[in-house]
């Protein structure tokens, strides 16, 4: 499932696919993308998580890499580190 975030809605529709039977799921880090950007991995894994999904992420690589992409994309990282 891939979608866009033109309406701020990438994470959600992403998460209703999924609960809906989705096996995959197109995202990017920080939402970076093609027009408003995709659906965030990082937001995901935290719904997922939230939501009482297993996710076997390690945090804080998943930390590190989002410092990492949004300061060579010159962004900021709205997320914090809190489960």
């Amino acid at each position: 499932m891939h979608a866009h975030n033109d309406f701020g809605m990438a994470t959600a529709n992403a998460f209703a696919a999924q609960m809906g039977g989705a096996n995959y799921l197109s995202t990017t880090i920080l939402g970076l993308g093609e027009r408003a950007g995709n659906t965030s991995f990082e937001e995901i894994v935290k719904v997922l998580h939230y939501k009482g999904v297993k996710i076997n992420a390690n945090k804080q690589i998943l930390q590190e890499l989002t410092h990492y992409v949004a300061v060579a994309a010159k962004r900021e990282c709205l997320l914090k580190n809190n489960s």
